[in-house]
């Protein structure tokens, strides 16, 4: 089961996720697919970073203030558990946070109330709590650094995020991190990844993980002379270290992913062995991008 499907089972429901990974794994582009891919889609994911928050700056960040709480709180603010609402309040580096405000966060999950600073009036809340952290959250309670109630009460369910080079989902990944580049970088064009770069891309080790693949991409925008990023626009390193054993997903897939799959479909009637076959890929592959891209068959619809 590779990530990406992970995700798919555990998104549907409305518990607590933990996700654990080390640096540049890809924490926060899980969640965001977690809850692209929940009930809860259609409202915000907020985003706290936990390291370095003191008691003060954490309840204004997840609770808000009314104007004149403290020094300057000089208008009303919304914390970020009241902006995700309806949806979901990723919180980052868990691990990180003071034992203080543990218990704060404690409280909060369980009244499913929050109380801004310098206001007397409770309001009720409901969001879904993804955290994730580089630390082993265990090794972390036994040494008293983290609670161990409010582990539990996080830990609904836990997934690992192994190192990029490991992933089988990986040319989802690239994809997905592609798109948010292509995205943050704005214009109306739409590059397009090549074959020969997918290839590249697949086949190198990653050792500073999906950010360093985001620099990678971000730098393949710049430098490429025309819409279509072709091996030759990737950083060099991309082209040197690579993996030692054969791509969970080779290049082949790529073509399952571009925008003609579902003409592909429509061409052979719907029939995924008959597309498996043209593609070169199996039927769960065919499966899979039909999900990822929302493709559903006219007489499922």
């Amino acid at each position: 089961t590779d990530m990406l499907e992970l995700i798919n089972l555990v998104a549907p429901r409305e518990t607590s996720v933990l996700l654990l990974g080390e640096s540049g794994t890809g924490k926060e582009l899980a969640a965001k697919a977690l809850h692209d891919a929940s009930a809860r889609a259609g409202k915000a994911m907020i985003t706290v970073e936990c390291a370095g928050l003191t008691e003060t700056l954490f309840e204004s960040e997840l609770f808000g203030h009314v104007k004149g709480a403290f020094t300057g709180a000089v208008e009303n603010r919304i914390g970020a558990a009241k902006a995700a609402d309806g949806g979901t309040l990723f919180l980052d580096e868990i691990c990180e946070m003071e034992l203080n405000l543990q218990v704060k966060l404690l409280r909060f999950i369980q009244a499913g109330m929050i109380q801004r600073v310098g206001s007397a009036k409770a309001e009720p809340v409901d969001v879904r709590i993804v955290c994730a952290t580089n630390r082993d959250p265990l090794r972390e309670v036994a040494e008293g650094r983290f609670r161990e109630d409010l582990y539990y009460r996080l830990n609904g369910a836990q997934l690992s995020l192994p190192p990029l080079r490991e992933r089988a989902d990986k040319l989802y990944v690239i994809r997905q991190v592609f798109s948010d580049v292509v995205s943050e970088r704005g214009g109306s064009s739409a590059p397009r990844l090549r074959a020969d770069a997918i290839s590249a891309l697949l086949a190198y080790a990653w050792p500073g993980n999906i950010r360093q693949l985001k620099n990678a991409l971000a730098f393949a925008l710049v430098t490429a002379e025309s819409d279509e990023i072709t091996v030759h626009d990737l950083p060099e390193q991309c082209l040197s270290q690579r993996i030692t054993r054969t791509p969970a997903i080779t290049a082949p897939e790529s073509e399952a992913t571009d925008c003609h799959l579902v003409t592909r479909l429509q061409q052979h009637q719907w029939n995924i062995s008959a597309v498996a076959r043209e593609l070169g890929v199996s039927r769960p592959t065919v499966y899979r991008q039909m999900q990822r891209q929302g493709i559903v068959p006219p007489n499922k619809a």
